[in-house]
């Protein structure tokens, strides 16, 4: 009989900063449950996108119920958790990518062996960050022209700072960001720390769905309008996330 092969379940999406759970089950051939020998927090390796290169740090990984074996004493069964919010490997884990994660050099039933067990995204997919059918791309540039990324983006129906209708994301390299919307007006409001952003606005509609706004302007760390983006509006963008 050919081994088997398996795909790892996709868990979702998941928020930046938050904990991903994982468990599975252990079988010997007659198919009754066993349990498994040598898990560690070293076996547990996570992988970016399509990047063969580790995640270098074992900070965040917990094995579940002490040591992740037969968790609540039931043998075959067991369990891994992940910490997003880690960053010792700085800038690991962040909005807009997928992740894998692999279990190495476990013992099942005196057989060694290694498993795919999850993929997941962080805030990666447009369902969370959607309420229409229809694809609208926002570009932020510096009121010079130059797009800036890290830039944290809501949009509203109304003119009111503190609402979303569709969530927060982050501007990539290039200064966008998507959400899914429908066709209508939409009033925009973001925050990075040691810019200001003026006021802007837009309304998609069929064939107009790819808006660029020049409304950065970065501000001295010694000026009053520094601090207060820095702190109160940060405070209202890390609420909504």
């Amino acid at each position: 009989m050919p081994a088997p092969f398996s795909l790892p379940p996709n868990l979702g999406d998941y928020l930046a900063g938050s904990t991903v759970y994982i468990f599975w089950d252990t079988f010997n051939y007659a198919m009754e449950p066993v349990t498994l020998t040598g898990l560690a927090v070293t076996d547990i390796e996570v992988y970016k996108n399509g990047s063969m290169t580790q995640r270098s740090s074992d900070n965040g990984y917990t094995l579940l119920d002490t040591d992740g074996i037969d968790i609540d004493e039931v043998t075959g069964c067991h369990g891994i958790s992940i910490d997003l919010s880690d960053n010792s490997d700085s800038g690991f884990y962040a909005r807009g990518n997928d992740y894998m994660v692999m279990v190495d050099a476990i013992t099942i039933d005196g057989i060694s062996t290694r498993f795919c067990a999850a993929t997941f995204s962080i805030e990666n997919r447009a369902g969370r960050n959607g309420v229409g059918d229809y694809q609208v791309t926002l570009t932020i540039r510096t009121t010079g022209g130059t797009p800036v990324s890290g830039v944290s983006v809501w949009v509203n129906s109304s003119n009111v700072r503190s609402g979303s209708v569709a969530g927060t994301k982050v501007t990539d390299t290039n200064g966008q960001v998507v959400f899914n919307l429908e066709y209508t007006t939409y009033y925009i409001f973001c925050n990075l720390s040691g810019y200001t952003f003026a006021s802007a606005s837009f309304t998609s509609a069929e064939g107009s769905v790819s808006f660029t706004k020049d409304i950065a302007t970065a501000v001295s760390a010694g000026s009053s309008a520094y601090y207060a983006d820095s702190f109160l509006t940060r405070a209202i963008a890390d609420v909504r996330e």
